[in-house]
């Protein structure tokens, strides 16, 4: 396969425009059934026209595996429901969702055409439409939470898209004051309460940093066990010390009284926050072990499992007594707060299988671009580090849908892009 990389300006083409149109449009969302949003509602009207011309480009591995084990996924979810006989309104929601997001994926990846500036239009439509959401349908959750549910996350993603821009196809020439704007958006977000995005832009600004360095060079050429090893620990540091960094802080004062309480309740107990920042997995562990193998149903209910909140309070979580019990009384719903957990939760292990393929796939795309730097590299690092989070600790809510598309090309064609370009330097 071919992937098309522009190194001369060339004058707009409709797919580009068409691109950076729906990029724009993606936050835009109306009630069908349950939330669409208009980016979806066109990349299905406009798959059909793109079939008939670029149907050849979901014939890589990488896209029918994608399309397979989402079919089986969405297969998985209807029997579930048939069986567990969920009511029509839940399971129209369910089936649209994955529906959805497979035929707009396979859209998406067509228009785009494995065409990196397209790409590139198209990310860049996305982070503008996002700098605009707020002053057009903001979030239930904006006006108390502006950064992080609001404009934090299309601001890191726009300067990411700049930083491509700046270093094109020189990612291991990469200069320290490039990555400083995205590292300082990195800390203005966890101070406003953003951690884990602040943490995805630093940690992306670390390794952009390194792969320039040439112990970054070092780590990748004649990759190893011990080098891979030895990456991990690096990794590793440097997480524990942002963790440390904001513990220190938040226990200071330095982030505001809010930051002090919620790192009080979520960091007191056996686990610390990973699991206190996250109490919705452990209900949803519980539903899994009571039926592995058939799920629970879309927008799965029972009120029985929201009592293992309460499971905390035993590991020490007693700072967290009074959240915990709301969450018990707060709905019927199953919760789960992780794309593979709800997708086995709802649709039974076929769906968690699903984001199992995605996981491999995300960590094979980061390891091969920090070793083989291309015009996406920087995206792809960017986009690894959240798609690992969403994975096992994120809901797979609506949102999530379009933001995935856009992750799942941008992977793909960075894998096709360095296969192409190691050939030519055989």
């Amino acid at each position: 396969m071919t992937i098309i990389t522009q190194k001369k300006p060339i004058s707009l083409k409709t797919n580009d425009v068409l691109a950076f149109i729906i990029g724009v449009l993606s936050f835009v969302q109306i009630q069908v059934v349950g939330e669409l949003y208009v980016s979806e509602i066109a990349l299905a009207i406009l798959i059909p026209l793109l079939w008939r011309k670029k149907s050849h480009l979901l014939r890589g591995v990488w896209i029918k595996r994608i399309l397979f084990f989402g079919l089986l996924w969405f297969i998985s979810q209807v029997i579930t429901d048939i069986i567990r006989s969920t009511p029509v309104p839940d399971l129209l929601r369910g089936w649209a969702a994955i529906l959805v997001f497979i035929v707009d994926f396979a859209s998406l990846y067509m228009l785009l055409s494995q065409n990196t500036r397209r790409i590139m239009i198209y990310v860049l439509g996305t982070a503008l439409g996002g700098l605009m959401q707020p002053f057009f349908q903001p979030s239930i959750y904006f006006k108390a939470y502006p950064w992080e549910f609001g404009f934090g996350y299309p601001a890191i993603l726009l300067t990411i898209v700049v930083i491509t821009f700046l270093c094109a196809n020189s990612l291991w020439k990469i200069k320290a004051w490039m990555l400083l704007p995205l590292t300082a958006l990195g800390l203005f977000s966890i101070y406003l309460g953003a951690r884990s995005l602040g943490a995805f832009a630093i940690l992306a600004a670390f390794l952009l940093w390194l792969r320039g360095l040439r112990l970054g060079r070092l780590l990748v050429t004649r990759l190893s066990i011990g080098k891979i090893v030895a990456a991990g620990i690096i990794l590793l540091m440097v997480v524990f010390g942002i963790y440390e960094a904001y513990g220190y802080a938040a226990g200071r004062g330095w982030l505001g009284e809010n930051a002090i309480l919620k790192f009080k309740m979520q960091s007191g107990g056996a686990f610390g926050i990973l699991v206190g920042g996250r109490a919705d997995i452990i209900p949803a562990l519980y539903a899994i072990s009571d039926s592995p193998f058939i799920g629970h149903g879309s927008w799965a209910k029972d009120p029985k499992y929201r009592l293992y909140y309460l499971k905390l309070l035993d590991w020490g979580y007693e700072n967290n007594k009074v959240y915990l019990q709301s969450m018990v009384e707060a709905s019927d719903l199953i919760p789960s707060h992780s794309h593979i957990l709800q997708a086995w939760v709802w649709a039974g292990v076929i769906g968690a299988i699903f984001w199992m393929v995605i996981l491999w796939l995300v960590l094979k795309s980061i390891l091969h671009n920090f070793r083989f730097p291309n015009p996406l590299s920087a995206l792809v690092i960017f986009f690894g580090l959240q798609s690992v989070w969403d994975i096992l600790f994120s809901p797979f809510g609506s949102m999530m849908r379009l933001e995935w598309m856009m992750r799942l090309v941008v992977f793909i064609c960075a894998l096709l892009l360095i296969t192409a370009r190691r050939k030519e330097n055989v």
